[in-house]
């Protein structure tokens, strides 16, 4: 049975990591070494997820304030092929929308804002002595796990690898459904991809 808009268990934030998504080529663009927004997704800890909650006109994407979508742009940018505006239509209408009780479109794309500027995942990677560096050597994965845990008051983040690899690809985070605080990722998403436990995160 579908469940309805905003019946989901909780947000998942994923930060992707610009240098291993565009590993195989970003054509005609560049970004800064930080983690920047893939998503933020109403789910559930068991199928079904929600997606495409809403297809009522009146719920479409629509144009936001200019303030809006410069910072989007800054942290939120589509990395690969379209444009930004292209990237927030998809994940505005394919999770957004299941989150419509609890958050109008401007709110749903303030809050991600607000939780990526409340985590500096590069920072906490860097104050364990995680640096991106292109060898071949990697770093524990619960080296990773455990910097991160210190921005996200020690609940359990998930770690994803570009599949096939043990390359650092995104970090999630996972909140409680309003967004208020963290909470722990199931242990489903902890680790998806990586084919080992030394992880590399490259230049």
């Amino acid at each position: 049975m579908m469940s309805t808009i905003g019946e989901y268990d909780y947000l998942l934030m994923s930060l992707q990591w610009p240098p291993t998504v565009c590993k195989g080529g970003c054509p005609g663009k560049t970004f800064p070494n930080k983690f920047l927004i893939h998503g933020l997704w109403p789910t559930n800890t068991s199928k079904p997820y929600p997606e495409f909650f809403s297809k009522d006109p009146a719920h479409a994407y629509h144009k936001m304030s200019s303030s809006l979508e410069a910072q989007l742009q800054k942290d939120w940018p589509n990395l690969l092929t379209g444009t930004d505006e292209d990237f927030w239509t998809n994940e505005w209408s394919k999770h957004g929308t299941c989150s419509l009780d609890k958050f109008s479109q401007e709110e749903y794309f303030e809050l991600a804002l607000k939780i990526r500027k409340n985590i500096d995942i590069l920072a906490l990677l860097n104050n364990a002595g995680i640096v991106p560096r292109n060898n071949l050597r990697g770093y524990g994965r619960a080296s990773i796990v455990n910097a991160i845990k210190v921005g996200t008051q020690n609940f359990e983040p998930g770690i994803m690898c570009a599949p096939g690899t043990s390359t650092l690809q995104e970090v999630r985070l996972c909140l409680v459904a309003d967004g208020s605080t963290y909470r722990d990722c199931p242990l489903a998403i902890r680790v998806v991809n990586c084919k080992t436990s030394i992880i590399s995160l490259p230049i």
